[in-house]
Parts: C-alpha cells; sequence; structure tokens
C-alpha cells in the first residue's frame, strides 16, 4: 500500500471515530448544563390564575425575591417588576426598550428605567423621560397573591 492510500483510510477513520462526538454535541436532548444536586431542586412551572374579569396572571416570582434584589426580570415573558419607591406599589413594565428594544434595567438611586443601548430614560410609571425612545413602556396589571408576583400579559 502506498503512503497516498494510507493516509486516506487514516483520515477516513479518523471522521468515522469523530462522527458520534460530533453527533451527541449536536443532539438537543443531550443535557451540557450544570448538574443539578440533591439541595436544589428544579424551578416550578409558571402558575396562572384568573380574576373575575377573564384575566390570565403568571407568576414572574417570589415578593422575597423582589425585597432582595430591587426588581424582578423575566426574560421569557420581557417583563421588569418593581416596587414603587413612592407608594411600594407592584409595577410590572415591558423589559423592552421602544427605541432598539434593549433590556431596560431599573437604576433605584434614580427612580428610574434606564437603556444601556442608547441611554434613554424611563419613569416608574414607563413614561420617556429622556430618548431617543418616544413610545412610553408597556404597563402590566401586577398583583400578590400568597407571597407571590402575578402579572398579565
Amino acid at each position: 500500500m502506498d503512503r497516498r492510500k494510507f493516509l486516506g483510510w487514516i483520515s477516513i477513520g479518523f471522521l468515522a471515530s469523530s462522527l458520534p462526538v460530533v453527533i451527541a454535541a449536536c443532539n438537543k436532548s443531550s443535557n451540557n448544563s450544570e448538574t443539578i444536586t440533591s439541595d436544589e431542586s428544579l424551578p416550578e412551572p409558571p402558575i396562572t390564575s384568573e380574576n373575575n374579569g377573564g384575566e390570565a396572571y403568571t407568576s414572574i416570582g417570589l415578593v422575597t425575591q423582589l425585597d432582595q434584589e430591587g426588581q424582578i426580570v423575566n426574560k421569557d415573558k420581557e417583563v421588569i417588576v418593581i416596587k414603587n419607591p413612592e407608594n411600594n406599589n407592584l409595577v410590572a413594565l415591558s423589559s423592552k426598550c421602544t427605541h432598539k428594544g434593549c433590556m431596560v434595567n431599573w437604576k433605584k438611586e434614580n427612580n428610574s428605567f434606564l437603556c444601556p443601548c442608547h441611554d434613554a430614560e424611563f419613569s416608574v410609571s414607563g413614561e420617556v423621560l429622556k430618548g431617543p425612545a418616544t413610545k412610553a413602556l408597556t404597563v402590566y396589571s401586577v398583583k400578590e397573591e400568597n407571597g407571590e408576583i402575578l402579572v398579565s400579559k
């Protein structure tokens, strides 16, 4: 067997032996995330409830979490929840800036939401305080029930 054929066979063998690794790495069902130990628990699915008006509410987090962190951001629902510093009422707004869709952050020291992309600023009620955004953040119904924060979106 000449050298060229030998290297060809080696290359084919290498590719064939690598194929299962590539397939396993691309498989969505393989779990490459952190392993949960017995001390940790899986997150519970969102709880939904309805009020008398038929409006559906989804659990965004716990009041204790809000008290500790000062805000709750749910990236899936694109909602941010805070306590209004003036009256301690819950406030739920869209977490996407109306200018370019960046995620806004609550700045407690300014009592405002700030977009990190272009410095747009929004009030506690979602109104634009400083551009380039021209449209207010969407406001959602929010309530506290049994220690959970429920948002209607």
